[in-house]
């Protein structure tokens, strides 16, 4: 918890994964223990039972980050990037207070699209960036 009370938020969103084959939505392999363990925590929870608003990603983050419909936002049909006038989550979490941090692996979900609008901090991790990013140490590990 913060220091005024808040709850800590750690929100995941996983693109292109079927929730039939995670732990989360009891698949018979333990395919996402970490996600699991936080999910059944006291203090956590799980979606599981959600629809996605387009069939790929940039109109689908874009509906994610807004709460909003891509024909209300455009981005993915009309729009490459999102409007500057759609306020995000991020940016709503930061009016409160919070600080916001975004991870992305996703080239639709970065600064060219303008999804990583509202993070405090934000990076897009790929091949070029992923030493700096993960580090050494997390590397090894999947090595």
């Amino acid at each position: 918890m913060t220091t005024d009370s808040r709850p800590n938020i750690i929100w995941l969103t996983l693109d292109s994964v079927r929730a039939d084959r995670t732990s989360l939505a009891g698949y018979r392999r333990d395919t996402t223990p970490n996600m699991r363990r936080i999910a059944d925590a006291a203090d956590g929870q799980a979606f599981t039972d959600c629809v996605s608003h387009a069939m790929w990603s940039l109109p689908s983050d874009a509906s994610i980050l807004t709460g909003t419909y891509p024909s209300h936002h455009g981005t993915g049909l009309w729009n490459d990037v999102l409007p500057e006038e759609m306020t995000t989550v991020p940016e709503r979490f930061a009016e409160l207070g919070y600080r916001t941090v975004g991870l992305s692996q996703n080239a639709y979900c970065s600064d060219s699209t303008g999804l990583s609008r509202g993070f405090e901090e934000f990076t897009w991790m790929d091949k070029s960036n992923l030493l700096q990013t993960a580090g050494p140490r997390i590397l090894l590990k999947y090595l």
